[in-house]
């Protein structure tokens, strides 16, 4: 049994259902912030409502995986078992983050949710992701293991999607195609 510490233990002790209304109270936070800051609540990028979400249920899947116990981690994936090494690369995959959102908001609407997808939901989901791709195919069933690959799948996909049809910048996208009118405020 390999020992779980930091982020593992976290979703090893926590209920299920707390890491799934975690999950979906960060994704839909857009919604609410963009309705209650710019008075429209939307969400048009299909990497967001598709892609995202197929991440947080790609994290389900793997939590299942720990909680249900007996996990068997090789001996050259030992960094799972350091604290240290989790919170590294929390940070880097953070800073990373944030300079894609630095070097990109322009090409964006640049409000204030943007920023917090940027800053707060990718690098949740992209630790989530990357952290427990380990614990999927060293401990899941080929069923498991096929349901998280077409996950990933589906938000690469989707980020394709987005960024061919312009849906990145959503403002943008939604005055285009439906003629709707946001206020020029950044960060409102």
């Amino acid at each position: 049994m390999t020992k779980l510490v930091g982020s593992y233990y976290l979703l090893n002790t926590l209920p299920i259902w707390a890491t799934v209304g975690f999950l979906l109270g960060m994704l839909r936070m857009i919604v609410l912030g963009r309705d209650v800051k710019e008075g429209q609540p939307y969400d048009v990028a299909r990497s967001s409502y598709l892609g995202e979400y197929g991440l947080a249920l790609f994290t389900v899947i793997a939590v299942t995986i720990l909680q249900r116990g007996g996990i068997h981690i090789p001996p050259w994936l030992g960094w799972m078992e350091n604290y240290t090494i989790q919170v590294w690369m929390m940070c880097i995959i953070s800073v990373l983050c944030d300079i894609v959102c630095v070097f990109t908001i322009g090409s964006r609407s640049g409000h204030l949710m943007d920023v917090y997808h940027d800053v707060v939901v990718c690098p949740i989901l992209l630790y989530l992701s990357i952290t427990l791709v380990p614990i999927v195919w060293c401990n899941g069933t080929t069923v498991e293991k096929v349901t998280v690959s077409s996950l990933f799948l589906l938000w690469i996909v989707s980020v394709i999607f987005d960024h061919v049809h312009d849906r990145i910048n959503q403002r943008r996208w939604l005055q285009k195609k439906f003629g709707v009118i946001f206020p020029a405020r950044r960060f409102s």
